[in-house]
């Protein structure tokens, strides 16, 4: 896995030639702090939380940044922008967590990145090399969504559409809420 992704920055580093850059503590535009006190930001001795996120190496320059995930074999996004393409690793991360529960694995824990920069050699030498660490947010209660195609008569659809319109709902919206009411009222009368 680290062999795929040193070949995949490596690709994308020969491509760009540029080093990811962000918004420093200070507002000035540089690269990453290798190492920052947390002291310096208020916290403690304290144990660390679950990690908020999926660790990210970012790699690139203005118009063109790659996204790698370590945690996630073969999962990567890209964007003109850090911000677009962290964007875009936020989605692809659902769709990948979304992809693997369809096939009955288990998700990967998500390491922190404290381990991440100091637990894995091979991590530390990429954020060497033109390259930052990111955190891509875990939504582990934010449902993911499924599209699935229905067919419904013609004047079902406009009473739904009609409905929901006068609810402040789209069509969507209305159904979803309908089939939770339905499937809440189902367990209710099961328990009975």
């Amino acid at each position: 896995m680290i062999a795929m992704m040193r070949e995949t920055i490596g690709r994308e580093r020969t491509r760009w030639r540029g080093a990811a850059h962000v918004e420093g503590r200070n507002g000035r535009y540089g690269a990453l702090p290798a190492e920052i006190n947390p002291a310096e930001f208020g916290f403690g001795g304290a144990p660390a939380p679950r990690p908020a996120g999926y660790v990210a190496i970012v790699a690139g320059r203005p118009g063109g940044y790659r996204v790698v995930l370590p945690d996630l074999p073969a999962c990567t996004a890209g964007g003109e922008t850090i911000d677009a393409a962290l964007a875009d690793a936020a989605q692809v991360v659902r769709h990948w967590c979304e992809a693997a529960r369809d096939r009955g694995e288990a998700l990967p824990e998500p390491r922190s990145a404290e381990d991440a920069v100091h637990g894995d050699p091979e991590l530390t030498k990429l954020l060497r090399q033109d390259s930052a660490l990111a955190l891509v947010p875990l939504l582990p209660d934010a449902p993911l969504a499924k599209t699935i195609e229905l067919t419904l008569d013609a004047d079902l659809v406009a009473a739904v559409d009609a409905t929901a319109a006068a609810s402040g709902l789209d069509r969507l919206a209305f159904i979803e809420d309908a089939l939770k009411a339905a499937l809440a009222r189902q367990i209710d009368e099961s328990v009975e």
